[in-house]
This record gives structure tokens, sequence and C-alpha cells, in this order.
């Protein structure tokens, strides 16, 4: 089998791109790939990518290679899908679409967008919350599946080795989160100074270069440290050195169970959680983690493990046990392959008018785009293996 994966950017440290690439890892005992991405950062060496440019030239691919079907990981907008969904169609290539949907489908202006929903065979939510959105109800059970985007096989034996640290001897309590500069609340310094630890440090990772104002808030304290977007290995290596995973995301983003919370747990990081109901499925409150449900909450249980070691040991074994348990890589790919065996090729669902004005009302930008066709494209196109200018 060979599979045409779409995604609208592709970067190391994005977490829609972490997902793919997993899913790339699971495919490769049953399928070959190629990816085709509207923009693109730091890509994994083994990766066979490129950036779709103006698209002319995407017919010497679909012949050449021969894919069985398309699987689109939906995350950020970019006229991407419908670009090969166009040229597909123009070249008589008929092959079922699969789309990963990477956000909660009703989480702002990231809506699927009724030509993505018309055109996919069938689809996949990566945790119960979007599964479950009402957003998308019109979306039978016979249509869709859920499916953790979960990698925690490929990383068992990487981190066995991680244990805990003992801060002595006037070491701090490292207290560290990783996620995308979107994800950062703005009153997580507050929050953070508010934790009862005498001695302790903030590790933040996952920002852009340059400047930002989680930046500019962190110049001047030596408690407070960041760093920029981090490769896998380097983010597992600074992630060991915290004592506990302090994850608290703004209310109204957007988070799935899986990434870097899901890595963090599987490294013996104790957790203390507050944010979107998806990421909420890893924990059992007060066993493998802590939910918080105000912020009053964070620093209670943050400086409650903080100031116990005995506890994050414990809680942090518990983490690592119930990642293992409840998200193996074998029920993964066991899943997928049930949807690459029975997908069909047809028009699966129609989209109901109110879907289609709450969609304009909502994304009237995207819709403006997509119609006057002012997407930016990226440079080239299979230049690398097939010579085009």
């Amino acid at each position: 089998m060979k599979i045409l994966y779409l995604i609208s950017y592709y970067d190391i440290g994005d977490g829609a791109s972490r997902g793919l690439y997993t899913q790339i890892q699971c495919d490769r005992t049953m399928a070959d790939h190629f990816v085709l991405c509207h923009r693109m950062g730091q890509v994994e060496p083994d990766l066979r990518i490129e950036e779709i440019g103006d698209g002319n030239n995407i017919c010497y691919l679909l012949k050449e290679e021969g894919f069985d079907v398309v699987h689109y990981f939906k995350a950020r907008n970019s006229d991407l899908f419908s670009k090969v969904i166009h040229l597909l169609k123009r070249n008589a290539v008929h092959i079922p679409v699969i789309t990963t949907v990477c956000q909660r489908p009703s989480y702002h202006s990231l809506l699927l967008t009724p030509f993505e929903i018309r055109n996919s065979s069938h689809f996949v939510f990566i945790d119960k919350a979007s599964y479950n959105d009402p957003f998308v109800r019109f979306i039978s059970e016979d249509f869709k599946t859920q499916i953790y985007l979960a990698s925690t096989d490929f990383f068992i034996e990487e981190t066995e080795s991680v244990g805990f640290t003992s801060p002595k001897d006037g070491k701090p309590v490292v207290f560290g989160r990783g996620s995308t500069m979107g994800k950062c609340p703005k009153n997580m310094f507050d929050v953070f100074d508010k934790i009862k630890v005498d001695n302790k440090k903030f590790y933040i990772s996952g920002l852009p270069a340059g400047d930002n104002w989680v930046k500019e808030m962190a110049k001047g304290r030596p408690d407070v440290i960041t760093c920029d977007k981090l490769p896998l290995d380097r983010w597992i290596k600074l992630c060991a050195s915290f004592d506990v995973f302090l994850y608290q995301l703004p209310e109204n983003s957007y988070a799935s169970i899986d990434g870097t919370l899901g890595l963090a747990m599987l490294m013996r990081k104790p957790v203390v959680y507050y944010g979107p109901a998806a990421a909420k499925e890893r924990f059992v409150h007060g066993e493998n983690g802590f939910v918080a449900n105000t912020y009053e909450e964070i620093i209670m249980y943050a400086t409650l493990l903080g100031n116990n070691e005995k506890l994050r040991r414990e809680i942090g074994e518990k983490a690592r046990e119930s990642i293992i348990r409840q998200f193996s890589l074998a029920e993964r790919t066991k899943k997928f392959r049930k949807v690459y065996d029975t997908v069909h090729i047809r028009r699966t669902v129609t989209v109901p008018l109110l879907y289609r004005m709450i969609y304009v009302k909502r994304c009237y930008k995207e819709f403006v785009k997509r119609n006057l066709n002012i997407f930016p494209y990226g440079k080239g196109f299979f230049r690398s293996k097939y010579g085009y200018k």
C-alpha cells in the first residue's frame, strides 16, 4: 500500500507534524509514503516530503507513485487539500481520502471546510472530546473513528532509563512545560510565582525563534529559562531534568491527549494539568496526575508535588504505567489498518445548510481566500526529484 499524506505545515516542533511522523512509522509495516505540505520548517531526515508549490506537476507524482489512499492531517488552514483533490479528479485518479482531524472540530476558525467534508471518505478523530463534538454530529458513526495518535511504543525503551531528579545541596525544584506559543497562558508567570516552594525554577520550551511576550516577561529572571522549539531528542533530554510537568493551558485553546503531555508522563514526570477537556482523558485524578479546575488548584497541587519527593515518584511511576497500558502502538495500528481496509471511494456526508452558514460566518476570511484563490504558495514543486522549475 502507498499512502499520500497531506499536511498544511510540517515542522518537527509541531504537534500535528509529530502525529503524522509517528503515523508514518506506524504504517511502515504495511505501506510506503510520500508527504505533501503547503509549507515546512525542519523535517526528519528519513521523511519523503515536498512543498506543493503551484501544484502544476502533481500529475507526475500521481502517475509514478500509484497511491492507494490519501491521508490528510487537518490542522492549520491552507488550500492544500482542495488543490490536491481537484488535481486527482482532473487526472482521473480515484482513491479514497481519509481525514484525521488534529483539533477539536468546533475550534475557532479551524473548522472542517464543507469541501473537506464532502470529499473525505472517512474521518479519524484523535480523542473522545473531538469524536463526540456536537458540531459534527451530522457525520454518522459509519464514517468516523476515534483513534489516539499515541506514540508510546516508540519511546518505551528510550525513556526507561529516565529516572527521578532528587534536588539536594541547594538545587532547585524544576517545574517545566513544553508547548507551542498559542498554548502559553498569559498568567502562567503569576501562577508559578505563587507556588509555595522555596527554591524553584521554571523551564518553558517550544517557543518560536525571535522575540515574543514570553521571552520578554522572562528577561531578568534567573528562575525562568526559555527554550525555542527543540528536536525530539533534545526535548527528551530537557524533560528528563524536570521534577514537575506544569501543563497549564488557556481555557479557550485546544490540546489533545497526545504529544508533549504523553511523553512527559512516559518519562515519569508527575503532571499538574489545567485546560481543555481532551487532555483530561489521560488522567485518573490523584493517581497518575492532578487535574486542576481553578488557578488556585494549580498552585495547590504544584506546591504539594514540589515539596514531596516521595509523592512525585509515586505519581510519576503510575503515570508511566498508565500510558504504556492505555496507548499502545499495536492498538493504534490495528484500528488504522481496519480504516484503510474498509474505506470506500464515495461522497460520504451531506453538509447541512446550517453548518455552511456557520462556516462562512466564522471563517469568512478563509472562505474569501479559497474563492479568490489568494493563498500564498511555497517554493517550487518536486524540484529535488523530478527536476521541474
